[in-house]
């Protein structure tokens, strides 16, 4: 098998190879694994890394480009994860061109492209929602809960931009939408119950019985279901709306991180029922931290991977409570017994969890 990293060499005309080489063949080793020079399998592309980088070093010493294998070999020996724009921000920023930084790719956007985004995710929310709404056929456990989000984000994406869309056709809005939500919560229960019910085995007999009562439900709620009447519109005369956008985006986040704050420094002592207002409160904070971040900064932020591991947290310990509840209401047998007992540990599980993700949100947005 052709040997994947060679030694550097120098090329006909003088020169040595490019930087970008060396990442393009560092990026196939860390894709494929290599044989040695017996033919027996290595441990993997940091072998055959270190393999190469010593070949390189002891024959392009004095040279440049050597510089840039020794920073591979260093990053190879080490415990972290072979990344190829780790090896290339250090052999510029360092050793090969010490005067030159590699631009890096901001997380957030300016207030413009921040503009046009909530403009985009407000028509998408809101179409969303009335397809959602004039679907005849029942809604599914998993169309109940995109409608759910759906309002949700629709709600805060009109509380963010009521200086262009009007005050009082926000307020409309957001409060026919609060109904919605109510209207909703009955049905969201019942799915998670039975989600929750499967996942434990229960007898048909019980999903059954459950499965009926959110049907009955889901009937009286959809005669109740109508398109919010407020039309949502950009109002043109508006000035400004980029940079009030954006200043409202930075004080609701800041609001929102002292407010999870406050319950943090209750401790241990924190009530259930602040937990779930907390669950809210994080939910909003991550909606607006997706709101301005990139795309690429949403799959790199560390901060919204944070949020949305402690919304997930809070958000099963909130299952947990609803569940328990449906099961109060569905009589007293033993498997009810036997399942209850299941759950309630489960509940002290996530509480525990739950207190102990929620001190590692930041202090401050």
């Amino acid at each position: 098998m052709a040997q994947l990293l060679p030694p550097a060499r120098i090329n006909d005309d003088g020169r040595s190879i490019g930087v970008c080489v060396w990442k393009r063949r560092l990026l196939r080793v860390s894709r494929q694994r290599t044989r040695n020079s017996t033919g027996r399998g290595t441990t993997g592309p940091r072998v055959a890394l270190i393999h190469g980088a010593r070949k390189a070093e002891a024959e392009r010493r004095g040279n440049n480009d050597w510089k840039f294998i020794v920073l591979a070999f260093e990053l190879a020996r080490s415990d972290s994860p072979l990344r190829v724009s780790d090896i290339g921000r250090k052999c510029y920023n360092s050793e090969i061109a010490p005067g030159r930084r590699i631009r890096k790719r901001s997380l957030a956007m300016n207030a413009k492209r921040l503009h046009r985004r909530w403009q985009d995710s407000l028509e998408a929310r809101v179409d969303s929602i009335r397809k959602l709404l004039r679907q005849r056929s029942p809604l599914s456990a998993t169309e109940v809960h995109d409608l759910r989000v759906a309002l949700r984000r629709a709600r805060l994406l009109a509380d963010l931009g009521a200086h262009a869309l009007g005050r009082t056709k926000t307020k409309h809005f957001r409060d026919a939408t609060r109904v919605l939500l109510d209207l909703l919560d009955a049905v969201r229960d019942c799915d998670v119950a039975l989600d929750w019910l499967r996942d434990a085995h229960a007898s048909a007999a019980l999903i059954k019985k459950l499965q009926i009562r959110r049907d009955r439900f889901w009937r009286a709620t959809k005669r109740r279901l109508q398109l919010p009447a407020t039309k949502l519109s950009i109002d043109p005369k508006t000035k400004g709306g980029a940079k009030k956008l954006d200043r409202r985006l930075a004080k609701l986040s800041k609001a929102t991180a002292e407010r999870c704050h406050k319950t943090i420094k209750l401790g241990n002592e924190v009530p259930t029922s602040e937990l779930h207002e907390l669950r809210r409160v994080v939910r909003r904070w991550r909606y607006l931290r997706e709101l301005q971040l990139t795309a690429h900064g949403i799959r790199r932020d560390p901060r919204l991977r944070l949020l949305i591991r402690v919304q997930e947290c809070l958000g099963a310990l909130q299952n947990a409570e609803v569940i328990l509840d449906q099961l109060k209401t569905m009589g007293r047998t033993e498997e009810l017994r036997r399942l209850h007992l299941g759950l309630r540990a489960n509940h002290s599980h996530h509480r525990r969890e739950s207190l102990h993700q929620i001190k590692s949100l930041p202090a401050s947005a």
